[in-house]
């Protein structure tokens, strides 16, 4: 992309990148005793100040307070964006936008009352056809009609029903209900981030080059962890059931595909997936360090978070780049995620010295 379309982006960022939480901070965060305080510690010492109040705070709440402050700084520079830049963005919005949906078909399926479930979702991800589908605990025609047909993300679950149809014939609109109501969320859930990543991955590819080199690099790295995610998380499972889930759900692209990805589907333990991904020293360092299924240690996912923090943070070093807005967004939501894990540890009152307290990663701390 050039100038024209990234300057002002490039602008906004420089001072949105000043905001992010030092190390300090933090510190002084793990020192608070109650929500309270750290929402008072907020106000008076970040730039959420605007976006929490004086009154009764909760996780939940203080949760959606962070993210509608990012929702307004996307607003913000979708608004004066160019419609190339802002093409890329929907890409950026679609992950939210799924997670929204999938979130209301799970909270229905629960017995959820749609207003809970409609105050709860994600700012970056809101759109108005979640507002328009006055849905009843018992009623998810009109979800499928206003949010899975006529939404931006619409077309995600058009494709995703059509590989369904390869296997399963669904011909008729109750078939259709039917299928999401028996599904499991999480499987529906991973077939749609594998859609919406291949799909983003396409559009890069016709950006400047450096934005196209730098989205391919990320969008790689996401694709592979998503491949070593789902073969992790499926260790436990049947040979039959294992494979079906791994080919259903690993994205093809990254660079375990297509040549490692068959000897990954096939991985019955965590020692035989470390040995599938041997020649990737970024992969083999991530999983020799996670623990044993069921022992202490650090986790699979935090490790994956750590190393895209750091993939994420060097993306400022180089300028004119959408990836820069893309690297933006996913740091902020670790940011949020930290802070909310705190609150967790306040609300709990674990010990100041406890393990759990170390469990966050810290933007551009570690470059």
């Amino acid at each position: 992309m050039n100038g024209i379309d990234c300057g002002y982006i490039e602008g906004r960022l420089g001072g949105f990148r000043s905001s992010f939480l030092k190390e300090e901070q933090y510190a002084h965060m793990r020192g608070l005793n109650s929500l309270e305080e750290l929402s008072a510690y907020l106000c008076s010492e970040t730039d959420y100040g605007d976006y929490l109040d004086d009154g009764v705070i909760t996780i939940a709440s203080l949760r959606q307070a962070l993210r509608k402050k990012l929702a307004d700084e996307v607003d913000l520079i979708e608004a004066n964006s160019s419609q190339r830049v802002a093409e890329f963005l929907y890409f950026v919005r679609a992950g939210p936008m799924l997670d929204n949906v999938m979130n209301i078909v799970e909270g229905l399926r629960a017995g959820v009352a749609f207003p809970k479930l409609l105050a709860s979702v994600d700012p970056i991800g809101y759109f108005p056809e979640l507002r328009q589908a006055e849905i009843g605990a018992s009623d998810l025609a009109s979800l499928y009609e206003y949010v899975l047909i006529d939404s931006p993300v619409g077309n995600f679950f058009g494709t995703f029903l059509e590989s369904v149809n390869a296997s399963r014939e669904l011909r008729h609109f109750e078939e259709v209900q039917s299928f999401f109501k028996e599904e499991r969320p999480e499987k529906v859930r991973g077939a749609l981030r594998r859609e919406l990543l291949e799909r983003f991955n396409e559009h890069c590819q016709t950006l400047g080059n450096t934005s196209a080199q730098i989205m391919s690099r990320l969008l790689d790295m996401e694709a592979d962890f998503r491949t070593i995610q789902v073969a992790y998380n499926s260790l436990e499972d049947n040979k039959e059931e294992r494979e079906v889930i791994r080919n259903k759900l690993s994205p093809a692209m990254g660079q375990l595909y297509p040549l490692y990805q068959s000897s990954i589907s096939q991985a019955d333990s965590l020692e035989s997936l470390r040995d599938s991904v041997r020649p990737f020293s970024q992969y083999r360092r991530i999983l020799n360090e996670v623990a044993e299924q069921g022992s202490s240690g650090p986790s699979l996912e935090d490790l994956m978070y750590e190393e895209e923090v750091r993939e994420f943070s060097l993306v400022f070093d180089q300028q004119a780049n959408l990836a820069s807005y893309y690297a933006y967004v996913r740091l902020k939501d670790q940011e949020i995620r930290n802070i909310i894990w705190y609150s967790e540890m306040i609300v709990r009152r674990l010990d100041k010295n406890h393990q759990g307290w170390k469990r966050i990663v810290v933007p551009f701390s570690n470059i």
